[in-house]
């Protein structure tokens, strides 16, 4: 008897057994078989809480995780699968691809290269790698990982599409490129390939290639803001401001919070003289900013300024100063305002120089400051940061040239006079013309006060 109850029993564990894996395998197939991550998950947790041994069962509840994202959860189920069975290639992989999401790439590249150690014929692992390789800046060692993608699988548009981005860090345009047309060859669909492409043919001049990559990128995915946001660049260097203007709202209903479109936007109103609508969106702008807030801080006080709200403006321009006082341009437009708007020339003169002492080879400083003196009456001081400005680095010198005649012809010293008007007229001929000439010049966005303007008119007179 003893014996057929101790057979019995065998029998009724083996039975027991049999069912909970039946139903084990039930619930798998049902997580495996789920199509959202919620019903995955609660599958998996159905077969887990029947049969914890298995490592796919943590591994897929982790992926399901990850999409959920929820990261840690989904790093604490791979390291359960890796627990189970330390030679788990996929939970390596997908583990990495999580740290390579929370942009811990150290650690993820050691999750690949466990997972190649193991598998090292799996041309993804080797694009995946070498994605955390170009985050870290390593995108010579990046290509070489997709270089061995490509070995081994030669139709992995991701692998060409990654080595084009390495290529573009590397200032490789025609190579990026040819990466970018060879995944699209690929993969015809692939939208972000189109709108890099047209980044790469933007940087070597092609506008109207970039329109048309990003015209198609769009096509494939109408949701993409940031191919709306690039666009709009292109159609405002092409002179479609409109159309420009169009995308911008795209890219920001998209993304309300984009502020790379949010930036060029308010340009673009400020462009357009439309200085309320690009105050709204520095106001934006600066709420957002956890940095480079003195940027959009100057770039209202420019606005504002536009609009003679001046003193609101003096105090835009002094928060830009304080919250960073090496940002020269906040001292440019403060400057400025004091010179043409209140003609308060002692203040003018004290922003100019403090911009000065943070880069005293600026162009634009030494220039203006000498335009300063000249209406405020000090030809000497004049002369000397308009000639200053002569051995800065810019594209064209026809102002201080121009500065330097007028500042020597008050002095009554018209030999010197003429010699820099004439610098002035080899850079811009139509200067000949006299004052029409400056009409032309405040054209391309020259300014002169109207003080001196009325100087001006006394030399072309007397110098013609």
């Amino acid at each position: 008897m003893k014996k057929l109850s101790l057979l019995l029993l065998l029998f009724a564990l083996f039975v027991n057994f049999s069912h909970a894996q039946n139903d084990f395998n039930y619930w798998f197939q049902l997580g495996y078989n789920a199509t959202t991550p919620q019903e995955k998950i609660r599958y998996y947790n159905k077969a887990i809480e029947i049969y914890s041994g298995e490592a796919v069962t943590f591994n897929n509840r982790g992926l399901a995780k990850h999409n959920l994202e929820d990261y840690q959860g989904a790093i604490a189920d791979f390291n359960k699968a890796l627990q189970i069975d330390p030679n788990y290639k996929l939970s390596y992989s997908n583990r990495g691809f999580t740290k390579y999401v929370l942009e811990q790439y150290d650690a993820a590249i050691l999750d690949y290269n466990k997972a190649i150690q193991l598998d090292p014929k799996n041309a993804d692992t080797y694009v995946n790698r070498g994605d955390a390789k170009r985050a870290l800046e390593d995108n010579k060692g990046a290509i070489a990982d997709y270089n061995k993608a490509i070995q081994l699988d030669p139709s992995n548009d991701n692998a060409f599409f990654g080595r084009g981005i390495a290529k573009s860090n590397l200032k490789d345009n025609k190579g990026a490129i040819e990466d970018y047309n060879k995944a699209i060859k690929l993969n015809p669909s692939f939208a972000i390939a189109y709108g890099n492409r047209g980044i790469e043919k933007d940087n070597l001049g092609d506008k109207q290639g970039a329109l048309l990559d990003y015209n198609k990128a769009i096509q494939l995915n109408p949701e993409g803001s940031n191919t709306y946001n690039s666009r709009g660049v292109i159609k405002k260097e092409l002179g479609d401001s409109t159309g420009a203007m169009q995308d911008f709202h795209k890219a920001i209903n998209l993304k309300p919070n984009f502020v790379l479109a949010l930036t060029n936007r308010a340009s673009l109103s400020f462009d357009l003289k439309n200085y309320q609508d690009a105050i709204y969106d520095y106001n934006t702008l600066i709420d957002l900013s956890t940095s480079g807030t003195e940027f959009y801080y100057t770039m209202r006080g420019d606005c504002k300024k536009a609009l003679e709200q001046f003193d609101e403006a003096i105090s835009d321009y002094k928060i830009a100063i304080n919250l960073n006082p090496d940002y020269i341009w906040s001292y440019s437009g403060l400057a400025q305002l004091y010179h043409y708007n209140k003609k308060d020339y002692k203040n003018a003169i004290v922003y100019f120089k403090k911009g000065l002492e943070k880069e005293p080879k600026n162009y634009g400083l030494n220039n203006n400051l000498g335009w300063v003196y000249i209406d405020e009456g000090s030809y000497i001081q004049a002369i000397q940061y308009l000639k200053e400005s002569l051995n800065c680095e810019t594209e064209e010198y026809v102002d201080p040239n121009i500065g330097i005649a007028l500042a020597f012809y008050l002095l009554k010293d018209l030999k010197e006079a003429r010699k820099f008007l004439d610098e002035a007229i080899k850079i811009k001929p139509f200067l000949s013309k006299g004052m029409e000439g400056i009409t032309e010049l405040e054209n391309e966005d020259y300014w002169f006060s109207e003080l001196s303007k009325e100087k001006l008119i006394l030399m072309f007179e007397e110098l013609k």
